[in-house]
Formats: C-alpha cells, structure tokens, sequence
C-alpha cells in the first residue's frame, strides 16, 4: 500500500490506539481492519491518500469542513492529487461553467458542495468526502459525515453550558497546540472575542491582536475593551491601498479567483503586521455564528405562524441601530413588502392591520414610508439590475458538457432543522473561503486559524433547536450563556455590528479608478462580460447619486467582475 497522511496525534483520534511506529502504520492497520469506514475516526483537519499498489485502487479523503484544499486529475488510470492547484495545472482548458457560476451564484451558502475548480479536468475532492477509484477505473464520491447531532438529552441547562465551554476550549487548544507565534484577529464581535479571550487562558501569555480598521467606529471600541481585558497588545490594520496587486498575487497563489466581499488586501495587510511581529499564525472567529446558529430557523417558523411575535422579534433585532418606533415601521414594511412581491393580498390585510391597531401607524404616513422604501428596493433592483444584465448572452447559455462529483449524502438526515444547520457551516461557500485563506498562507506565510470549525463543537451545537438557538431575540443563546461570565458586559449585550458598505463602495471605486487600463485591456473578461453596460453601471456606482443600499449592491456585481479580470491576468488567460 502507498500511503500519504498530512496530519498528526490530533487527527488520528481513536486511531493512534492501533499498533504501529507511526502515524501512517496504524492508519494502515486499522484501514486492513476496518476498510475505508475507518476515515470517519480521523478528526480536525487532514488530508489522507490510500492506494494498493498492485490493483491501482485508491482513496483520496478531506477533512470534514474542508479546512484543508485538496485537488485531483484522473491521468492515465490513475489519481494524481496536490493541496496547490498550480502543480496540477499543465495547460487545462478554463472551466466556463465554473467562472458563469462564480459570476451568478455570490451565495453558496445554500449549495452542497461539489468537484468543479476553474480548470476542466482538475477537481476537488468536497469536504467530508472520499474520492474513491476502484478496481474498474471508475471514480465515486462518497460523504463519510453526515449531521449527527450530540446526545445532550441527559445534560441540563448548567452542565449544556459546561459542555460547551469545555468543548470550545478544546476546539482552541487543539487548533493552536504545537504553534509557536500565534496572534489573532479581534474584530470587536463576538466570535473573535470569545476565541482571544480561550486563548489567553490557555496560552498564560500575552500574545498580538489585530483589528481591520474599515473606518466604523464600534467595532474598536468592543476590541479594545476584550484587548484590555486579556491584557494583550492590540493593533489597528488598515487595508493595502494596491488593492490590485494583492489580489493578483492571491489569484496566482490559489489559481482562483477573490471569493470574500470584501477584497483581502485587508489580510494582506494584516499578515504582514503579523509577520513584522514574529507571528507564523493568526487566530480567527470567522463565521463562528455559522456554526453555533443564530436559531434564524426559528423566526422563520414564526412568520408562518405568529406573525405578531415575527414582527416584534424583528423589531428586538433591529433596535441596537435604530429608534423602537423606526424599527417597529421597518420590519413591517419589509413584510408587506415580501407579500406585495407574492401578490399575497390576505398577508397584506393582517399586516396593516397590525401596523395600525398594535403599533398605531397612521395609514397615511405608513403608505407614505412605504411607498419610499419600494421604490428604494425598485433602484437597487433596477439600477443595477440581476447579474445576467452583465453577461453576454451566448456566454450565459452555452454550458460545457463535464463530470461533476458530488456527494448528497453528505446531507443525508430527516430532521429539516438539523439539515439546514448542518448546510451553514458545511457547504460550498466555506469550502471556496479555505482554499482561499490556504493560498494566503502560501503567499504570506502567515497561517489562520478557525478553531469554531471542530467537529466535536459543532455536533454540540448542532443538537440545540432553533427555538433555544434563538434565545428570545438575542440569538447564539448556547455561546452567550456559555461564555457569559467571561465577556465584558458591553460585548455581552452587543447585537449590531459595525456597517461595512462604506469601504465596500469606496474600494470598488478606487479598484477601478487606479486600473482602468488595465482592465480595459483584459480581452479575456470582455468575451464574457458586456463591456458597454459594465461601463455604464460602473458610472452610475462612481456618481454616487443613489443611496448606499443601491450603491452597495452594485458594487458587489462589480467588484465581482473586476476580480475576475485580476485572475484572468494573474493566470495568463
């Protein structure tokens, strides 16, 4: 057998119990023993090859959030795999269909994760799967983990709560253990704050923090205070100002392009502060609220049901940003809004009746508001228009026959609520952000770090309902509760979070502005974006006559279109 293990005592889990001088000979122990069925021991994050030399018979598995990028060509009867896409790549025609996906599809959120990358020919291995070759030569796709939520049926709301911050610690020492020069990222939420302040208590020692300065004002507030409090050094980072060439160096790293909202040139800038300070690895929340659960499944249970206590919870989530009765008005409106677009006249009636007997809106005044906010909604729909408006339209409906993997047992439950949950820490969109944060470290040298995505932490969480999830509008009930005690009680209480739109427009302006040249001469981007209407939306967002909720949206789709270019530059197509 040849064998390939990127991992150590960490991953192997029950496994290190079987016999052998290393790590790869009890792998292959328990492999005789057990078959592939034995994958599911591994934990955190890996990266396993398994073939019989004679028979030509190989496994190719990832680790379950897909922490760790693995790609693979099937070459003359055979799997030949790499964690970096560029050692793969000898010449591969571009995959279209991938580029039109990553053009139309921003939120992956929703889809199972599947093989395609921006080559034809060269795919990925999806999280919490195996790539299988078998005796025939045939590939197949199999999911080793499917939701299998934690038995808390036995523990209290005291020993839940224990459960968790033991298991959250865990997730943080096991993340960092055997990591010298570890720094982490405090962007003043809540997320980052509770894995700085786990860390300060399991490290004793002082350790950097970093802050992205996009120009809000609360947010360095909150950080400082957690900084503070953990009596750690804490820096403020502003972004790259050649936001150009960070991404091209991103793009070439990753052989993909930019997949974050915002462009990385603010990891760019953070890892070299990291870097300058001796730090080899950074810490990050990021997107711990994926796998805890805001409880949002139960809200929307609610607004089938109990339209009422919808719209108060909705009132409760908005009232951090805004007056009680401006909040009141906001959530009602959106509601009428979302009938008006279902033609659901029934809704509409109890609605305004809502309005006007429960929170005593004036008809008039409220018709007035709401006539605003649709033809605001009419702008940002219209000005900017869908995102196939910027396609050309022989690019939009030509689709390359290719053998897509993918693995739909990976979902495999019968509780709806514990499959939605399992989808928003387990999908395409994180699988696409790890191979990007993969490529940062590659560029930089600087490693992140996300300790939330640990099996054992997600299983626990995972086996909370929604309606505690929620907690009553405060949302993350299991994490607040948990880590209550260890929060300064301003973050405690916290709910809003700095608006990032104003650097999000302001970069899209200055990426175009300081390369217009540049893109201009992409021919490539032109052979699948309309020149003419990119100009001429491009226009509008650098006027800046609409408001920032139009402006927003349109600079997502440009932005979008722009950081296809730097690719196809950065790649030579």
């Amino acid at each position: 057998m040849h064998i390939y293990f990127k991992g150590g005592d960490a991953q192997l889990g029950s496994v290190l119990a079987y016999p052998g001088n290393s790590f790869e000979e009890k792998i292959l122990n328990c492999f005789r023993e057990e078959g592939i069925a034995f994958v599911s021991k591994l934990q955190h994050n890996f990266v396993l090859f398994l073939q019989d030399k004679q028979t030509g018979e190989s496994y190719l598995v990832r680790d379950r959030f897909g922490i760790e990028p693995l790609y693979f060509k099937y070459l003359r009867k055979a799997l030949v795999f790499s964690q970096d896409l560029a050692e793969l790549r000898k010449g591969e025609e571009v995959n279209e269909n991938k580029i039109r996906d990553y053009l139309l599809r921003v939120n992956l959120g929703e889809e199972t994760p599947d093989s395609q990358t921006f080559f034809r020919e060269i795919d990925a291995v999806p999280p919490g799967c195996y790539v299988h070759l078998d005796l025939e030569g045939r590939l197949h796709c199999k999911a080793y983990w499917s939701p299998k939520p934690a038995d808390i049926t036995s523990l209290n709301e005291g020993t839940l709560f224990e459960e968790f911050r033991t298991r959250f610690y865990g997730a943080v020492d096991t993340a960092t253990k055997g990591l010298s020069g570890v720094g982490a990222h405090l962007s003043g939420g809540f997320d980052s704050s509770l894995v700085s302040i786990a860390y300060s208590r399991i490290n004793k020692k002082s350790f950097p923090t970093f802050f992205f300065d996009l120009g809000g004002k609360n947010d360095l507030f909150y950080a400082d205070l957690v900084a503070k409090q953990i009596q750690c050094p804490h820096y403020s980072v502003s972004p790259e100002k050649d936001i150009y060439s960070c991404l091209h160096r991103l793009s070439r790293a990753g052989m993909a392009p930019e997949v974050f909202i915002l462009p990385s040139s603010i990891h760019y800038a953070a890892s070299a502060a990291a870097a300058n300070l001796g730090c080899s690895a950074i810490l990050t929340g990021s997107d711990g609220d994926s796998v805890v659960g805001h409880g949002y499944g139960y809200l929307k249970g609610l607004r089938d049901n109990d339209l009422e206590n919808f719209i108060l919870y909705q009132v409760q989530l908005r009232e951090s940003g805004e007056s009680a009765a401006g909040s009141r008005r906001t959530a009602v409106g959106k509601e009428i809004v979302r009938a008006m677009g279902g033609r659901d006249l029934k809704r509409i009636g109890k609605l305004l009746t809502l309005a006007r007997g429960r929170f005593g809106f004036v008809p008039v005044e409220f018709i007035r508001y709401l006539a605003v906010g649709m033809h605001q909604k009419w702008l940002s729909a219209n000005i900017s228009g869908k995102m196939e408006a910027f396609l050309h339209n022989d690019f939009l409906e030509s689709y390359d026959e290719e053998s897509v993997v993918t693995a739909p047992d990976l979902y495999a439950h019968t509780d709806a609520e514990i499959v939605a949950n399992f989808k928003a820490a387990v999908n395409a969109e994180f699988a696409a952000q790890f191979q990007q944060f993969y490529a940062l470290e590659k560029d930089l040298g600087v490693r992140y770090i996300h300790p939330f995505f640990d099996k054992d932490l997600f299983e626990l969480c995972l086996a909370v309902p929604d309606v505690l999830r929620f907690g009553n509008g405060k949302t993350r009930w299991l994490m607040r509760q948990a880590m209550k005690d260890l929060l300064p009680p301003e973050l405690y209480a916290r709910q809003d979070k700095d608006e990032f739109s104003d650097f999000l427009i302001a970069s899209s302006k200055a990426l175009w502005v300081d390369n217009r040249d540049r893109f201009m001469s992409c021919k490539t981007l032109w052979c699948y974006v309309d020149q003419r209407h990119f100009l001429q939306q491009m226009q509008i967002l650098l006027k800046g006559k609409h408001s920032k909720k139009v402006s927003r949206s349109l600079a997502r789709k440009l932005n979008r279109i722009m950081f296809l270019g730097i690719w196809l530059d950065a790649t030579g197509l």
